[in-house]
């Protein structure tokens, strides 16, 4: 594995960190929920409209985590109580 870059990410990748989001997330917790509700849940939370808002959230950044021109990843910091964005 190469070194790991970081690209904040905007509006132009909203598609690719919606779909990276949904993926990420089914990846990690399919295998403990029905499917029914994860799908349920990540039709809710990880469609355009909401991630848009979210990336539009200026106490939130998003980030791509890269290796060479490859996306492994993504990550999000909110600056301020996520309950409050």
């Amino acid at each position: 594995m190469g070194e790991l870059t970081y690209r904040r990410c905007d509006q132009g990748d909203l598609e690719l960190l919606t779909s990276i989001a949904g993926k990420t997330f089914h990846d990690t917790f399919a295998s403990y929920n029905r499917h029914e509700n994860i799908t349920q849940y990540i039709n809710a939370a990880f469609n355009l409209e909401s991630i848009e808002k979210e990336l539009l959230e200026p106490k939130s950044e998003f980030y791509f985590a890269l290796n060479g021109d490859e996306l492994v990843g993504y990550f999000k910091i909110n600056s301020q109580d996520p309950k409050q964005i």
